[in-house]
């Protein structure tokens, strides 16, 4: 996707906050509507005053997508069998794995880790 493309989405709020992009191997991410690129940024890097800077193909590498609240329906729960526990189990497994992964990226992308 051409860079002047993304900006008129980032103006229209088109694209989720924290959508990575890959520029010239290097990564970029959208923080509340500003591109940054290496915490700087990425007007900064990227003369955005050349006409041809605006002609620049960026990837999009991840959109931020919400985490799914979990849900239990008490009249199905009351229903308890090996196969329901296992379902369950598995599906809050998967759940808790969602959330790991993510404090971990934002951990990795503070530096912490």
């Amino acid at each position: 996707m051409k860079l002047v493309e993304i900006l008129v989405k980032l103006e229209e709020n088109e694209i989720p906050n924290n959508t990575k992009f890959k520029w010239r191997d290097r990564l970029v991410i959208n923080k509340k509507g500003t591109l940054y690129c290496d915490d700087v940024y990425f007007s900064k890097i990227l003369n955005f005053g050349n006409a041809e800077a605006l002609k620049e193909n960026l990837e999009i590498i991840e959109e931020d997508k919400p985490i799914e609240k979990i849900t239990i329906d008490l009249n199905y729960a009351n229903h308890y069998s090996k196969a329901n526990v296992k379902a369950n189990g598995k599906y809050l497994a998967e759940k808790i794995n969602e959330l790991i992964d993510v404090v971990n990226e934002l951990k990795k992308s503070r530096g912490d880790e």
